[in-house]
């Protein structure tokens, strides 16, 4: 069981350092040097920042490479012979999943990790600045979930794309849109209400930890069930059909 996954793993892991991968990865390290810095020079809100970090960024890793997964396979035109295997549907799905994860989540990792040190840097008399506990599990089990989720949704997506193009405007149209009228809608909420601050004091007595609490609920739930709609969706007999 393991040995399929890694098998797929390992070929995943291997288009990464060729051809449209490699510079969509130089992309996504631009983008980690960018948070890394910003983050380090405003320490004072890492609170925030990282409750916001975890949910934005682990789904722009996965947004940038999990397209590649099945829709470009089929424009390397290689996609009929990895169904030709002998690997289990799960073990090329699954496999296929892990790397753009772990790509998203360890790049906010790495992000957090680096803006501690360029605010230590900076403020070298302040003391030892590190996150707090409720901003470490935000960052790890958040960040993991909407990896998860970007990256099951993401799958399923490939699976029917006809190319890697489509399939990344299609994921960023299902993900990023509605974050985008989310956050219009409550600017225009804040603005009629007196203004972002006033709108944002109404939520001082909130406690953080049920807040972290119901977004993990509901990421869990939602990854249970894009990972189920995934698992339908992959169907070689229809995927063979479409080549």
């Amino acid at each position: 069981m393991i040995a399929d996954i890694r098998a797929v793993v390992w070929k995943e892991r291997r288009s990464l350092t060729h051809g449209r991968s490699r510079r969509q990865l130089l992309i996504l390290g631009s983008f980690v040097a960018i948070w890394a810095v910003w983050l380090g020079s405003d320490w004072e809100a890492e609170g925030v920042m990282s409750f916001l970090l975890a949910l934005v960024l682990p789904a722009l890793g996965v947004a940038l490479t999990v397209p590649e997964a099945f829709a470009g396979e089929r424009e390397r035109k290689t996609l009929a012979t990895l169904l030709a295997s002998r690997l289990p549907d799960w073990a090329i799905l699954y496999g296929k999943l892990i790397i753009p994860v772990l790509i998203g989540w360890l790049g906010m990792l790495i992000v957090l990790v680096l803006s501690a040190v360029v605010a230590n840097a900076m403020d070298p008399d302040g003391g030892i600045r590190f996150y707090s506990p409720l901003a470490i599990f935000q960052a790890v089990v958040l960040g993991f979930l909407v990896a998860v989720l970007a990256g099951a949704l993401g799958v399923a997506i490939s699976l029917r794309a006809r190319g890697v193009q489509e399939a990344q405007q299609t994921l960023s149209l299902m993900m990023f849109l509605p974050a985008m009228i989310l956050g219009f809608l409550v600017f225009v909420v804040a603005q009629l209400g007196g203004g972002i601050r006033d709108f944002a004091a109404r939520f001082e007595g909130v406690d953080p930890g049920l807040v972290t609490l119901a977004a993990l609920a509901v990421l869990v739930l939602l990854d249970a069930l894009l990972l189920v709609m995934a698992q339908r969706r992959f169907q070689r007999g229809r995927l063979v059909a479409t080549l």
